[in-house]
């Protein structure tokens, strides 16, 4: 008799822990689960910004883009030809054939850092004294031209 209630106190202690180590568990995991979505908003709200950041940037010309995001990581001009890299190959659809035949089509290129994974390059020409952009492409940092 004696051996049977000391294994069934066993049995139930060993139950007991069980529960509890499975509560203490769950506890955890969902200090997890807040923790996750707290990041998951977070994250969210910085790409928001940093969508937005650069949502006009076809509506304002190159000097009011560098006074509104800063120095590019990177500036080049350039004369619009029949040889444009891949990197530039769309600005065809913005300038006619015979606009850029005679080669006198100055472009200014701005890169800047988009945000983790992505720049952002825009591409300029000066219409009536002010350098507006024709174009934009939004490109992963790794990626190879």
């Amino acid at each position: 008799m004696r051996i049977k209630l000391n294994n069934s106190l066993f049995s139930l202690c060993l139950v007991l822990l069980l529960v509890c180590n499975s509560c203490k568990s769950n506890h955890q995991n969902s200090n997890n689960t807040v923790s996750i979505s707290k990041a998951t908003k977070s994250t969210k709200k910085n790409l928001n910004k940093q969508v937005e950041m650069f949502k006009n940037i076809l509506d304002i010309n190159l000097e009011t883009a560098e006074n509104t995001y800063g120095e590019p990581i990177k500036s080049e001009e350039f004369v619009v030809d029949d040889a444009l890299p891949e990197f530039r190959i769309e600005l065809y659809n913005y300038i006619k054939k015979e606009n850029y035949e005679n080669n006198t089509i100055l472009i200014k290129e701005r890169t800047w850092n988009k945000d983790q994974k992505n720049n952002i390059t825009v591409w300029y020409r000066s219409n009536e004294g002010k350098w507006m952009p024709i174009h934009y492409l939004i490109w992963d940092k790794e990626s190879e031209f």
